[in-house]
């Protein structure tokens, strides 16, 4: 027995269920959208017709969008003959003639009087069937089906009841419900006594899906690393969200995918590390699984791009909460672009170039030690000792002459102390001590942004790190001076 798969005890009643002759009742399968219930049942078939033989046959049906019982019978019987079904299509009849007028006479309260009856093109549908007790009718989406829900279940009743086959419902009964009035739901409540012989809820195996979706990757190497070196990365992200929805890693791998090919079409080598790679994985899956739950919108970026700190709070206090790994002011790419990606799926060459050759990761020789303190906390002690020091020297010798360089040096400098690591000068003391090297290079809050007057959120892919203190406000409203 499979201790770990905690639908083992489903799929043991499933294969009794399917060996029984003529059981006369269905079994539901219940779970919220993307708890992986049509997963499940896929897996399970797939797995049922490797280890049986051709005795037993299965149909499948989404009911999402039928509008019509007909519909169902067309769907199985493309399904059984799908060459005779599309040769029947060219001449625009019926898919399957052998349909006749009928009326099904239901007792759905058990006190043998006929309750109600389903009068539509009803198909024999043991006529193309054959030796019905063989077959499992599977029946999906049962929330989404647009047939009134007391009539789709009436007419699966009539399969079960009267012509002695099997069906396995798929259904997320939180819908139903919610989406029902009194008597719709009296009436489901009443065909579903009579019909369902037992329910069970599944749970989302997520180690599983996720084995299933890798696999789903086109790209290589991405596929390798997902599988051998962020594993747990994607699951860990996902658990920290508190989200059951499988379809949200499934999506987002996908769209990851993108993402991927973008920085591989830019410049291979910064796929070639594997630290940056699972930190930007994490920050992704994290933003990605918060956007497609409604959680996080695009008014997110806008106001992180234009730093809105009041605005900011909800979605801020949301991420790092959550997802102990994000700093808001620190998501690799700027607001901006995460915005674009998010909106229009790609994140331009320039973008990548600029912002990725910044990264700690990528840091060499060539890379500014301003830039090298901005990841101080990536740095051993010794390292950030003589970091430490080549700024402040370089600041000495006004060797910074670019004012986004500056203000970003200042805001490192007001964390730095904020974090107990800088001590030599006091808060009040950095705050006049920037204003005066401001003031001599004549340098104004126009010189800083290249939008607007709110737009001071970050620069050169790194966002300025203090934006939220009193200190930035302070100087921000100094430049604008």
């Amino acid at each position: 027995m499979m201790e770990n798969d905690l639908n083992f005890y489903i799929k043991e009643y499933l294969n009794s269920y399917i060996e029984s002759d003529n059981p006369q009742f269905a079994v539901m399968l219940n779970g919220k959208w993307g708890s992986g219930k049509t997963w499940f049942i896929e897996k399970y078939i797939e797995e049922k017709k490797k280890e049986e033989n051709k005795t037993n046959k299965y149909l499948y049906v989404s009911l999402y969008g039928i509008s019509k019982i007909s519909e169902i019978s067309d769907i199985f019987f493309k399904e059984l003959h799908p060459l005779l079904a599309s040769k029947t299509a060219k001449f625009g009849g019926a898919i399957f003639r052998g349909l006749i007028k009928t009326s099904i006479q239901l007792d759905i309260s058990g006190d043998d009087k006929k309750d109600m009856s389903i009068n539509s093109e009803l198909p024999k549908i043991i006529e193309f069937l054959g030796d019905v007790k063989n077959y499992t009718l599977i029946f999906d989406d049962l929330e989404r089906c647009k047939i009134q829900l007391d009539v789709v279940l009436g007419y699966i009743n009539s399969l079960v009841e009267h012509q002695g086959c099997k069906a396995i419902i798929i259904a997320n009964e939180e819908e139903i419900k919610a989406g029902a009035d009194d008597k719709v739901q009296h009436a489901y409540k009443r065909i579903k006594e009579k019909l369902i012989g037992r329910s069970f809820t599944i749970e989302p195996i997520l180690e599983d899906a996720i084995n299933t979706f890798i696999l789903e990757i086109k790209k290589e190497k991405l596929k390798d690393f997902f599988q051998n070196q962020a594993r747990e990365v994607i699951t860990e992200v996902f658990r920290q969200s508190k989200y059951d929805n499988l379809r949200l890693i499934k999506q987002s791998l996908w769209e990851f995918e993108r993402l991927y090919g973008d920085i591989e079409t830019t410049d291979n080598l910064f796929l070639e590390n594997t630290s940056f790679l699972k930190k930007l994985l994490s920050i992704y899956l994290a933003l990605s699984f918060e956007i497609k739950q409604g959680s996080l919108s695009m008014v997110f970026f806008e106001n992180l791009e234009k730093v809105l700190i009041k605005e900011l709070e909800e979605g801020r206090t949301l991420l790092e909460k959550k997802y102990p790994f994000i700093s808001i002011y620190n998501l690799i790419f700027s607001a901006r672009v995460w915005n674009v990606f998010f909106t229009k799926g790609f994140i331009s060459k320039k973008d990548i170039s600029e912002t990725l050759e910044k990264q700690s990761e990528f840091s060499d020789s060539k890379t500014p030690a301003w830039v090298k303190l901005w990841h101080f906390y990536e740095l051993t002690d010794e390292e950030f000792s003589i970091i430490l020091e080549k700024v402040k020297n370089d600041l000495k010798n006004k060797t910074y002459t670019k004012p986004q360089v500056i203000l970003h040096i200042y805001c490192i400098f007001l964390r730095l102390h904020k974090g107990g690591l800088y001590s030599q000068s006091s808060e009040n003391e950095i705050v006049k001590e920037y204003k005066h090297y401001f003031s001599e290079v004549e340098i104004t809050l126009k010189e800083i942004s290249d939008y607007d007057e709110f737009s001071c959120d970050s620069w050169g892919g790194l966002g300025y790190c203090s934006r939220e203190t009193k200190e930035f406000s302070e100087m921000f409203n100094y430049l604008k001076e």
